[in-house]
């Protein structure tokens, strides 16, 4: 096996693990709101599970193109590597209404803009590009919202 199949390989298992986790948050925003205890964001849960899945998206399309060097999508690559462990973890601190939500949020905002910025130097070339942008654009207005 070489470095490109290993690389494809773990752009693949990345990306059925992130459906999985996709799915979960998914179902518990849909439990938290079935049962309205009040405690949990759903929009913001919402807006960072949309991150997710562009940056999904996204992640897998920079590791093909890196695969193939282009290096002009390293940056993509890091930042959009660094928002997902991001919205990962609001995604599930909004579905629960962890207690540090609001302090929590204010510090993952950052993730969300670096790699808006790098998205939108991409976007008019790469849809998955332009897709990410627009996702981490409403998840920065959702969490400077909140």
């Amino acid at each position: 096996m070489n470095r490109r199949e290993a690389l494809f390989g773990s752009s693949a298992f990345t990306a059925a693990l992130a459906l999985g986790t996709l799915s979960c948050a998914k179902n518990a925003v849909a439990h938290t709101a079935e049962h309205a205890h009040g405690t949990g964001d759903a929009s913001l849960a919402d807006a960072s599970l949309a991150c997710l899945k562009a940056g999904n998206a996204c992640l897998a399309h920079c590791i093909g193109m890196v695969s193939n060097g282009d290096t002009s999508m390293a940056g993509c690559l890091a930042s959009v590597t660094d928002m997902l462990a991001a919205m990962e973890a609001l995604s599930k601190l909004a579905a629960r209404g962890g207690k540090r939500l609001a302090e929590t949020s204010k510090a993952l905002v950052a993730y969300c803009e670096d790699c808006a910025v790098e998205c939108q130097k991409h976007a008019e070339h790469h849809a998955v590009c332009k897709e990410c942008y627009e996702a981490c654009t409403r998840t920065v207005a959702a969490l400077k919202k909140g």
